[in-house]
């Protein structure tokens, strides 16, 4: 491999090809040569997509993959001790695999089969784990290939990205399709964004409070309002020509909704992007596309980091305290081979929310790897900051739970509640007065039990807790 850091500012130590990782350690990691792969860029694909899951009764935690003709369950409870404990079909030979999860379940979709659009939605119900994994829907009546997925935990609704949709008539292809998850074992229709607006697919979309920020290919980035799924509306939209525009392919928001960042995927690399999206309609770039060894394939907002897949470059993390200037602070090569140009390669995906905090990485050619950010090295988190100490009763809760916290001054806040994937889900504006505030909170009461993380922003604190909704 070639030196490739000579550009990097003086403060990052000096990087070689001998190195393969730097504030970022190796716990565990699974490859089985002998599995099924896919010549295709050429190269030898063997995986692709990954999730995590968070068992918040029996306090396990677990990895979920895709490969390319099955799913495979991996308990990493123990970090250091990556157990396989189910394999399951996934009924057709591909390229791409998704997964999201809501309350026990995990929705898997597939594409790119070559032509024969043998996708199938499948939901597999993760509660009997370790000891076994259980297929409870999967059908072709409607649903074939779909590229991506997104389950929004608060509506209980499930967003289809290229979604191929049968019927008598044949097979037609729509940007969006999004399903109800009232019943989660049998997700019902509820509407569709078609071809007919002039641009591109959804390749993937983010959701928050049905607001969904869509990644729509050489189209760009587009933001709808789907709330109301009988009127949806069109928002705003980020539209090529911008810096180092290319095929845009996915994106996410930081905790404060303010920011948006994405990226534009092309097998060699091209800069992520982050714009300042207070105003929909008028967003306005917040700093110059920025990346440093890899192409930028998927990106998370996690605290201020962003981490992010980057094919041959495996995992880079940066820190976005200063979004106009986000600052390279560790990296992992999941795939240490020279990069051939204009190929895919290397790290696919990763999962940043388990509870642990560990990573999941699923590199195309090398395995699946679980990972720890070496977070006492990084600075302080946006989740550390004034770290201060507040009431939640009773905790765990089954409808309602109340929130005191003191306040020195008179002062506007903001709530939020994360589940274990990092999405929203519920949030709250607030107004503080001085001395103690006591607020009654009932948002969650329709949410799935478990685990969830409460923060709230004021002017010059942060507050931090985790609250348990059980029956």
């Amino acid at each position: 491999m070639k030196k490739l850091f000579f550009a990097i500012m003086i403060t990052i130590p000096f990087l070689t090809s001998a190195q393969v990782g730097w504030n970022i350690t190796l716990l565990s990691h699974f490859q089985d040569p002998n599995l099924v792969t896919i010549d295709w860029n050429p190269g030898n694909q063997i995986w692709n997509g990954c999730k995590g899951w968070a068992d918040t009764i029996k306090h396990r935690e677990y990895a979920i993959a895709g490969s390319v003709d099955s799913i495979y369950f991996f308990d990493v409870t123990d970090p250091n001790m990556m157990k396989k404990v189910a394999v399951k079909s996934g009924i057709n030979h591909c390229i791409n695999r998704d997964f999201d999860t809501y309350d026990h379940y995990v929705y898997c979709v597939s594409d790119n089969d070559f032509g024969a659009l043998k996708g199938r939605l499948q939901i597999f119900d993760m509660q009997y784990l370790p000891d076994s994994v259980h297929q409870v829907f999967v059908s072709d009546s409607t649903i074939v290939n779909t590229h991506t997925v997104f389950v929004n935990a608060k509506s209980k609704r499930l967003y289809k990205c290229i979604s191929y949709h049968k019927d008598l008539t044949g097979v037609t292809i729509y940007p969006i399709e999004v399903y109800s998850l009232r019943d989660p074992e049998k997700p019902t229709y509820m509407a569709k964004i078609t071809r007919n607006d002039g641009y591109k697919d959804v390749h993937e979309c983010y959701v928050r409070n049905d607001t969904v920020y869509c990644s729509r290919g050489t189209s760009g980035v587009f933001f709808y309002d789907m709330n109301d799924t009988n009127n949806i509306k069109l928002l705003g939209s980020i539209e090529p020509p911008y810096p180092e525009n290319a095929y845009n392919h996915s994106n996410w928001l930081d905790s404060s909704g303010k920011y948006i960042l994405f990226t534009d995927e092309t097998p060699d690399g091209k800069g992520m992007k982050v714009y300042d999206i207070s105003d929909l309609a008028n967003p306005k770039m917040a700093c110059t596309p920025f990346r440093n060894y890899g192409s930028p394939h998927n990106s998370y907002w996690v605290g201020r980091y962003a981490i992010t897949s980057m094919y041959y470059g495996g995992i880079n993390v940066y820190d976005m305290k200063n979004v106009a200037a986000p600052d390279f602070v560790a990296y992992y090569r999941t795939f240490t081979n020279p990069h051939t140009p204009s190929i895919y390669e290397g790290c696919w995906g990763i999962y940043p929310y388990l509870p642990s905090g560990n990573i999941i990485a699923s590199d195309m050619n090398t395995g699946i790897f679980l990972l720890k950010l070496n977070r006492s090295t990084l600075g302080v988190n946006e989740n550390n900051i004034s770290l201060l100490n507040i009431n939640t009763y009773p905790n765990p809760f089954t409808e309602n739970v109340t929130i005191t916290l003191s306040s020195t001054e008179k002062q506007g806040a903001h709530l939020l509640v994360y589940d274990l994937h990092g999405k929203i889900a519920a949030e709250k504006k607030l107004e503080l007065t001085t001395g103690e505030n006591k607020i009654d909170f009932s948002d969650l009461q329709n949410n799935p039990n478990g685990v969830y993380f409460l923060k709230i922003i004021s002017a010059n604190r942060v507050y931090h807790q985790s609250i348990i909704k059980q029956e």
